[in-house]
């Protein structure tokens, strides 16, 4: 058969059935629930949202420490930042539908007090024709380098956000980072089964959501909307999105806490990890005297229950900034001693920590010279 027959006989064939353009007014559903239209088959919707755990209306110095890429922002300056997208992947084919943006503005009653409530603003995507303006939406919000405040979203959110401006030609503002899952891992790894948002929330945050459709149905609601017109799950990821940037928003106020208070045990961070932020930020300077003295204060309360870490900041500590040999060669064989109550011992003595401590040991033996070790 030649092209020409090939040609004929397609054209013979049936076109396609296409389903019907989607309408440009939204369903009711959304409207009930606060949307407005924006953009060709975009919407918004503005809330103000109390938080459950507030932050202060200075952040703390010693955030710093905890969170990396906070460094000189201000609460007003901070954008906490979400998406849900059409896939869990950050290839070409996954897209953004919904992003949700949230902004702190204290009431006027609280003039001396903390960051009490926060306005989440929502960007709904209703189909594919409407990306380039739901993009140029999302763009707006990023002017004038804000403070990004995110979880794993350097690593999935953001990158989702470039790829999908790159493909529609949009440019991308610059901002500042500062990703809160790392945060999370270092001071709860221990304690949780995992570190997702959820977990972190119900585990150290006590907060409790109800009803609550889990992102990864992300996808599903969205597909399913566009296929049949489904609203109900789609209505769900909104509020899941929603509630996404309020429980960002109380873990950086949990955040804030434990900076200014490292010994209180209100969130139970996880000490070692705590100490070793705090000595780190020591060694680099990012300390004065007065933090110096509380780190010392925790690495005490951390070498009384044993834990080789801090046994070893201190041994280092009385070695040489005290000349305390006796006193050094105390800590490292208690922290050779030590016993975890459960768990892999492993985890405690990981990074050739073991080791270093066996020869700390033996310089220290030396040092000390016969009849004078303890």
């Amino acid at each position: 058969m030649d092209l020409r027959s090939r040609l004929s006989r397609f054209r013979e064939l049936k076109p396609p059935v296409r389903p019907p353009a989607r309408p440009d007014t939204p369903p009711s559903v959304f409207e009930e629930s606060g949307w407005e239209t924006v953009a060709y088959q975009v919407l918004k919707r503005e809330q103000s949202i109390d938080l459950p755990i507030p932050i202060p209306r200075r952040l703390p110095p010693a955030l710093n420490i905890l969170v990396p890429g906070i460094e000189g922002a201000v609460p007003e300056s901070l954008k906490f930042f979400d998406l849900e997208t059409s896939g869990l992947s950050i290839g070409a084919g996954t897209i953004a539908f919904l992003a949700a943006f949230g902004s702190l503005r204290p009431p006027a009653k609280s003039l001396f007090g903390g960051n009490t409530n926060i306005t989440v603003t929502q960007y709904l995507l209703l189909d594919y024709p409407g990306e380039a303006g739901f993009l140029e939406l999302l763009r707006g919000e990023l002017e004038g380098r804000p403070t990004i405040v995110s979880y794993n979203g350097k690593t999935f959110d953001t990158q989702i956000l470039r790829n999908r401006c790159l493909v529609s030609g949009v440019s991308l503002p610059s901002f500042e980072h500062a990703d809160l899952l790392y945060s999370a891992r270092r001071l709860w790894k221990r304690f949780l089964p995992n570190c997702s948002q959820g977990t972190v929330e119900s585990g150290v945050l006590s907060i409790r959501r109800e009803n609550d459709l889990p992102g990864a149905f992300a996808p599903d609601a969205w597909f399913g909307y566009l296929n049949g017109g489904d609203t109900s799950a789609l209505s769900r990821i909104c509020e899941h999105n929603s509630r996404d940037i309020r429980g960002l928003a109380s873990l950086l106020g949990a955040l804030c806490r434990v900076a200014n208070d490292p010994l209180g045990d209100r969130f139970h961070p996880d000490p070692e990890q705590l100490w070793l932020c705090w000595w780190g930020a020591l060694r680099r300077g990012l300390c004065g005297e007065g933090e110096y003295r509380r780190v010392r204060a925790l690495l005490k309360r951390g070498a009384k229950k044993g834990y080789p870490r801090c046994c070893r900041k201190l041994a280092v500590e009385a070695e040489w900034r005290r000349g305390d040999i006796a006193g050094a060669l105390d800590l490292v064989e208690r922290a050779l001693a030590f016993t975890p109550p459960s768990g892999d011992p492993r985890v405690f003595f990981s990074g050739g920590l073991r080791e270093d401590l066996e020869k700390r040991r033996e310089r220290l033996l030396l040092k000390a010279g016969p009849g004078k070790a303890p």
